[in-house]
């Protein structure tokens, strides 16, 4: 049986799988893009929802609540193109641009 594999120092330099030509993923801002995501989703529900007639109460908690924050899809949808902008910039800007077939794919 092999004996398990452990990480060196330059493990933790290699690029996490799918990173872009910089070698650098941020998690951080692919949770923020997915929030964005999901915001969206739960937008075009409410807009359904409020289509076939919500109640009053639902009416009160996603209009004059903070909880008109998880339906604000408009803005949802602004920031998840900034995002993806800016983490599709980053290579250009560092100085390291990607060919355009590695780019498109």
């Amino acid at each position: 049986m092999p004996e398990p594999r452990r990480e060196t120092s330059l493990d933790a330099l290699a690029p996490n799988p799918g990173a872009g030509a910089a070698g650098e993923r941020y998690e951080q801002l692919d949770g923020l893009r997915g929030l964005a995501a999901l915001i969206v989703v739960f937008h075009h529900f409410d807009r359904v929802w409020s289509a076939c007639g919500r109640p009053g109460w639902a009416d009160f908690l996603f209009e004059k609540t903070p909880l008109a924050l998880l339906v604000s899809g408009g803005s949802s949808v602004i920031l998840f193109f900034v995002l993806s902008g800016f983490v599709l910039a980053l290579p250009w800007v560092r100085g390291r641009p990607e060919r355009y077939g590695a780019f498109a794919v």
